[in-house]
C-alpha cells in the first residue's frame, strides 16, 4: 500500500539536495569485495577450473598462498 504526504516545496529542496549529495558521495567510493583465504576445491569451484590446473597455477607461483596446519590455502581476491 503506497502513502502519501504533502510535502513543503522547500523540505522538497532540501530532501532533493540531500539525495544528491549522498549519490555524489557514492558515486566517488570504490567498493571492493574482500579477499578470502580459500582452499584449494574451493577455490577452484569458484574460478570453474579443476584442482590440477590450480596446483599447477600454485607452482608457476601464479597464486598467493599460505600453509595453516596441513592446510594449502589460496588468496581469492574477486576484486582484483
Amino acid at each position: 500500500m503506497t502513502k502519501m504526504e504533502i510535502v513543503e516545496s522547500d523540505t522538497l529542496l532540501e530532501i532533493r539536495a540531500e539525495l544528491a549529495a549522498l549519490n555524489k558521495r557514492l558515486d566517488s567510493v570504490d567498493m571492493v569485495p574482500k579477499s578470502q583465504w580459500l582452499t584449494i576445491v574451493d577455490y577452484a569451484s569458484k574460478v570453474g577450473k579443476s584442482t590440477d590446473t590450480v596446483r599447477r597455477w600454485i607452482r608457476g607461483g601464479l597464486l598467493e598462498t599460505k600453509t595453516e596446519g596441513h592446510t594449502r590455502l589460496i588468496l581469492f581476491n574477486p576484486g582484483a
